[in-house]
C-alpha cells in the first residue's frame, strides 16, 4: 500500500488560500486610540492580548479618551457659527451607566427613547432639564414620567400622542415642553434599517404637520419649543441633512405665521457616519465608508439656517458618532475546520455540454466565542466591523477564511471582507488566536444575549488608566 505522504486539510490551515495581503490596521477607519507595539494591537496604552488573557472574552474595551475626543471634534465642528448647539447624547447607542456617567462629566445631555433609559440618565446624574424623550411609541406611564419630571422637552412622534400627553398634563396641572417630530419626506442613502424619514415609522407626515403645529400652539398644558426632524444613521453625505433643514424651515415659515408661535430650536437629530473600512467602493453597502467631519454637517446645517433663522438653538443627537469607534470587542478562535466544496453535479453543466464543473476547494473555517448573540448587527444589519489578528497585528492579513460564531445558526457567520465572503487574517491562524473587531462601540453592549445558554460579553470602560465595569 502506498504510504501517507498526503497533507491533511485541517494541518495549520497552512493551505488556506492567500488574497492580496492587507495591513491590519486600516488608515482612514482606524480610531485614533489603537495602534500597534510589540507586534500587538493596544488600546491607548492597554494592550489588549494580555487584557484579553486576564479578564477572558467576549469582551469589550471602551476607550474614555476616544470619546472625549470625539465630543470635542463635535463641539469644535458645531461652533463654527453664531447659533448656540446643544449636544444631545443618543442613549440608544450604549446605554452603560460607565458611559452615561462619563457623558455628563464630559458636559454631554442626553437623548432616551424609553422609561428605562428615562430612569438610567437620571441614575447616571442627569438633571430633568438635560433630557430629552423621544421614541415611536410611549406608554401613558412614560409620558406620565416626562411631565412629572419636567424634562427638556417631549419630542412627539404622532397627533395620537400629542393628545395623549396633552390630557396627561392636563390632569397633573403641568405645561410639558414638547418639540414636533416631523417626517421631512428626506431618506438617505444608508442602511434600509437605518432609515427614518422618507418611507418609515418615526414622525408625523407633512400633511398633518401643520394641524400637528396649531394644536400644541393652542393646547394650554403644553408648551411648543421647536421642531424636530431624524433622517436616519450612518448618512454618509450632507445632503439630506441640508435638504432637511430646509424643508422643515419652509414649514415654519408658514406654521409661526399663522399659529402666531415662534419655536426656540430646530433638532437635526443625529445620523453623523463613522468609516467602518477602507475598502474602495464596490457597488455595495456603500454606508460602510465615510470621510465627513462633523464641520461638513454644520457646515451643510448652518448654511441653510444662517439668514433665516439665526434666533434658533441646534440641537443634535449623536449616538454613533461619539461611541462607535471608541470599543474593541475582543474574541478567541475556539474552534476550526476545512470543508471540501464539492463541485457542482453534472446536471448543473451547461446545456452544450461544455465545461465541466469546476474543482473541488477548501473553505477554512475559524469559529470565534463572539457570535451575535454578542454582535448583533453582524448578522441583524448584515454590518461589517474589521478584524485583526490582536496577537499579530503588524503582520499582512493575506490568508482567507470564513470566520463565525459559536451559536447554532447557520446564519451565525460574521459578513467577509467589502465585495467577499471570507476575512482576511494572517496565515496559519488557528485555535487559541486573540481577534479584535474594530468599531463596535454603538448599537453592540446593549443588543446582547444569552441566547444559546451563553453567558453575555464582559465590558470595561478604560478611564484613566483604570477598568471600570460596564
Amino acid at each position: 500500500m502506498p504510504s501517507s505522504t498526503c497533507t491533511h486539510p485541517y494541518q495549520q490551515h497552512a493551505d488556506a488560500p492567500t488574497s492580496a495581503p492587507r495591513p491590519a490596521l486600516p488608515e482612514r477607519s482606524r480610531p485614533d486610540s489603537l495602534t500597534v507595539a510589540d507586534g500587538r494591537l493596544h488600546l491607548d496604552d492597554l494592550d489588549l492580548v494580555v487584557t484579553a488573557e486576564k479578564l477572558g472574552s467576549p469582551l469589550y474595551i471602551y476607550s474614555a479618551a476616544q470619546i472625549e475626543a470625539n465630543v470635542q471634534r463635535l463641539r469644535a465642528g458645531f461652533s463654527r457659527s453664531s447659533h448656540i448647539t446643544r449636544i444631545f447624547y443618543a442613549a440608544k447607542a450604549c446605554g452603560s451607566p460607565a458611559i452615561l456617567r462619563l457623558m455628563r462629566r464630559l458636559g454631554v445631555d442626553i437623548e432616551v427613547n424609553s422609561g428605562g433609559e428615562l430612569q438610567a440618565a437620571l441614575d447616571a446624574g442627569f438633571s430633568p432639564r438635560q433630557i430629552l424623550f423621544n421614541g415611536v411609541a410611549k406608554t401613558d406611564d412614560e409620558l406620565r414620567l416626562a411631565a412629572e419630571l419636567d424634562i427638556a422637552a417631549v419630542v412627539i412622534d404622532s397627533l395620537w400622542e400629542l393628545q395623549r400627553l396633552a390630557h396627561i398634563a392636563g390632569e397633573l396641572h403641568r405645561r410639558v415642553g414638547v418639540s414636533l417630530r416631523l417626517d421631512v419626506g428626506v431618506a438617505p442613502k444608508t442602511h434600509p434599517g437605518l432609515v427614518t424619514s422618507g418611507d418609515a415609522k418615526a414622525g408625523i407626515a407633512m400633511a398633518d404637520a401643520f394641524a400637528a403645529f396649531s394644536q400644541a400652539a393652542a393646547e394650554p398644558s403644553l408648551k411648543l419649543l421647536g421642531v424636530h426632524f431624524h433622517v436616519g444613521s450612518q448618512v454618509t453625505s450632507t445632503e439630506p441633512h441640508r435638504l432637511a433643514v430646509r424643508a422643515a424651515l419652509d414649514f415654519l415659515d408658514r406654521a409661526e405665521e399663522a399659529c402666531g408661535v415662534r419655536v426656540r430650536h430646530i433638532d437635526i437629530g443625529g445620523g453623523f457616519a463613522i468609516p467602518y473600512t477602507d475598502a474602495p467602493p464596490n457597488g455595495s453597502h456603500p454606508w460602510f465608508r465615510s470621510s465627513l467631519t462633523p464641520a461638513d454637517y454644520a457646515d451643510a446645517v448652518f448654511a441653510e439656517l444662517r439668514g433665516r433663522r439665526d434666533d434658533v438653538e441646534v440641537f443634535i443627537e449623536p449616538g454613533r458618532y461619539l461611541v462607535g469607534n471608541a470599543a474593541v470587542l475582543l474574541s478567541r478562535v475556539v474552534s476550526r475546520k476545512s470543508k471540501l466544496q464539492a463541485s457542482a453535479p453534472d446536471h448543473e453543466m451547461g446545456a452544450d455540454g461544455g465545461a465541466g464543473p469546476e474543482a473541488p476547494t477548501h473553505t477554512h473555517w475559524l469559529f470565534v466565542d463572539a457570535g451575535f448573540n454578542t454582535l448583533l448587527n453582524a448578522v441583524c444589519y448584515d454590518w461589517y466591523y474589521h478584524s485583526i489578528a490582536a496577537d499579530r497585528a503588524a503582520e499582512p492579513h493575506s490568508a482567507e477564511f470564513r470566520l463565525a460564531g459559536p451559536l447554532c445558526d447557520g446564519g451565525d457567520v460574521h459578513p467577509g471582507e467589502p465585495g467577499s465572503r471570507g476575512r482576511l487574517l494572517p496565515a496559519g491562524a488557528t485555535v487559541g488566536d486573540p481577534i479584535a473587531f474594530l468599531n463596535t462601540g454603538a448599537y453592540t453592549w446593549d443588543t446582547r444575549s444569552t441566547y444559546n445558554g451563553r453567558f453575555p460579553a464582559r465590558g470595561f470602560l478604560l478611564l484613566d488608566e483604570c477598568l471600570v465595569p460596564m
